[in-house]
């Protein structure tokens, strides 16, 4: 595998299943005594969410890209009213260890994106000349989310602040979260590093992936 031994970090942009599975086998398998420092995409986040998938290879820890903070455990204090009615509905996913099925984030991401599709349904009914509610209609306003003027964001999603900004191209928002995460074996993957605003996203200090050379943990 060319992965062993290689000086520098090994980007993965590849399915987090089953690719980066197999991956991740094979390096432990002929790269054990000299691993690579490796960082996956965000679709990696599928792979890490499995505890019985990587409690399968133990020996390689790997960071990896997230678009959204996994919620806290149901016993500690939760950082949107999504993950607490998560939780209230899905008592499943208070079981220890569990099957982490929101780990992955993709839950809250769904959950921003049904809160952002709403917003903007809304402030159509708002305009002054009966804008119509079509595609359309709705894909242009989605551009639109932002507040000017004013401190805060257009939404605080639960995976963070929300907003299309005033100056930007409007295809995606300002300054999004991006969280770097880092995992081993079956714990829990813990915070290492984001980029972008957090405030919305998570509690913990972070070193400052965005400003300087990144440390990367075996």
């Amino acid at each position: 595998m060319s992965a062993c031994g290689f000086d520098g970090p090994v980007y993965f942009a590849g399915r987090g299943i089953p690719d980066f599975a197999e991956f991740v086998k094979g390096v432990a398998d002929r790269c054990a005594q000299a691993p690579p420092v490796i960082l996956g995409g965000d679709d990696v986040t599928r792979y890490a969410a499995d505890v019985r998938l990587r409690s399968a290879v133990s020996q390689v820890g790997y960071s990896y890209e997230s678009f959204a903070a996994a919620p806290n455990r149901c016993d500690e204090e939760q950082r949107h009213d999504f993950c607490t009615d998560l939780f209230a509905t899905f008592r499943f996913e208070c079981e220890e260890p569990g099957p982490g099925r929101t780990l992955d984030g993709h839950a809250a991401l769904s959950y921003d994106a049904t809160e952002t599709m709403i917003t903007a349904i809304r402030r159509l009914g708002k305009e002054s000349h009966h804008v119509p509610v079509n595609s359309y209609t709705v894909w242009r306003q989605l551009g639109t989310l932002y507040v000017p003027g004013q401190s805060g964001h257009a939404i605080e999603g639960a995976t963070g602040a929300l907003d299309f900004g005033s100056d930007s191209p409007r295809q995606y928002p300002v300054d999004k979260a991006v969280l770097i995460l880092h995992a081993r074996g079956a714990a829990r993957p813990a915070h290492v590093g984001a980029c972008g605003n957090i405030a919305a996203a998570a509690k913990q200090d972070f070193f400052p992936w965005c400003e300087e050379i990144p440390r990367m943990y075996r």
